[in-house]
């Protein structure tokens, strides 16, 4: 049982979790989702990354599973179409993007720089 479950959860209601280390790797990550699809899981909470939480959503809408990030932020995720089981609890880039614009906009830089990973998750946010 969750740790704090029984304050959120119904009377007499409880939750099995199984908690894998995705050790950041999306290999790993897809192994485990597909582990537990096969053993009947009803879903997959995580990952706590774009990097690792687009491989494990698209393995899961093989069996239909739905996925809820938690910290996920990439726009790109937001593709229905490519994602059809995934869910976040934190919003895309997006608005971060637009309100990152909006402070340089307010302190009158014209030039900065921006650190981010380079894959088609991080390239989202400099798109968006």
């Amino acid at each position: 049982l969750v740790p704090r479950a029984a304050a959120v959860l119904p009377e007499g209601f409880r939750i099995a979790v199984d908690i894998q280390d995705s050790s950041a790797s999306p290999t790993l990550s897809i192994a485990h989702t597909l582990e537990w699809s096969s053993r009947g899981r009803d879903a997959v909470v995580g990952a706590g990354t774009s990097f690792v939480t687009g491989p494990v959503a698209l393995a899961a809408s093989i069996s239909n599973m739905p996925v809820v990030t938690y910290a996920a932020t990439s726009s790109a995720l937001s593709d229905k179409a490519v994602y059809p089981v995934l869910s976040r609890t934190t919003p895309s880039d997006a608005p971060l993007a637009e309100k990152v614009l909006q402070v340089a906009k307010a302190f009158g830089w014209s030039r900065v720089g921006v650190i981010y990973l380079d894959d088609a998750f991080g390239r989202s946010f400099l798109t968006d």
